[in-house]
């Protein structure tokens, strides 16, 4: 249930992960491209846990989204908007939930009522946030207006995926599962997370003018604990672009 805030409080649920052993990968061999409605190996080496504040204190905040059309591949795009807006989010730590709508398979997304932009922060960020209700944002070349900002506090669930989870390589154009499953293996051990992911289908965008290339990964069956970790922390990089966000 989504309710809006009206204050920076909250009272949240608590998390006190471990690091337990790594299960293997289970990798699925479906490969496409980009573009989609929104609605392995073990690790050898442990890498340093992720710091900052812990779960309770993330939010996930909502506005929905009026406009005609966007790129599929607009996750540089709103990330730059966003940010000429606010050129402070450059140095904070905050995760970005792409805006769904409808694909086209021609490399662009209709928008509709059911059209929502996600971000994930502190609670501190709260009222900074809070000064995007009803701006317009032009991404790309493309115009949206959000509507009024609604959140709640990040709530564990035991299935979760990521449209996209990428990571860094020195060949980040062809990553391969195994590369791919070996990083992901340490990042989730460093985590505490236990649980089995599911590597599903490839997938590419375009940061600035670089291709990458990732894959949507997917959950099931956390622990409570597991699940307000990887929703907090995410996994891989570019949080701030649209991956790695867990829903």
């Amino acid at each position: 249930m989504i309710g809006t805030y009206t204050a920076p409080t909250a009272n949240l649920c608590g998390l006190s992960p471990s690091l337990p052993y790594l299960k293997p990968l289970s990798i699925s061999p479906s490969e496409t491209g980009d573009g989609d409605p929104r609605p392995g190996c073990p690790a050898t080496k442990p890498v340093a846990p992720c710091p900052s504040t812990p779960a309770e204190r993330w939010i996930e905040l909502r506005w929905a989204v009026m406009g005609d059309r966007l790129r599929a591949d607009h996750n540089y795009r709103l990330y730059s908007a966003l940010v000429e807006r606010m050129p402070q989010l450059k140095e904070q730590d905050w995760a970005l939930k792409t805006i769904n709508g409808i694909p086209d398979h021609q490399g662009w997304v209709k928008l509709g009522r059911e059209s929502w932009l996600g971000i994930r922060c502190d609670l501190s960020l709260l009222e900074q946030f809070g000064t995007l209700d009803g701006q317009v944002l032009r991404v790309g070349q493309n115009l949206i207006q959000l509507g009024t900002l609604t959140g709640q506090s990040l709530q564990p669930s035991p299935d979760l995926q990521c449209r996209m989870v990428t990571i860094k390589s020195k060949f980040s154009c062809r990553v391969e599962p195994f590369e791919f499953g070996v990083v992901l293996g340490r990042q989730l051990n460093a985590l505490g997370i236990q649980t089995m992911p599911i590597l599903k289908e490839r997938k590419i965008v375009e940061i600035h003018t670089t291709k990458v290339v990732g894959f949507r990964v997917a959950f099931s069956g956390l622990k409570p604990q597991e699940s307000l970790t990887l929703q907090r922390h995410g996994v891989g990089g570019r949080r701030r672009m649209g991956c790695g966000y867990f829903e």
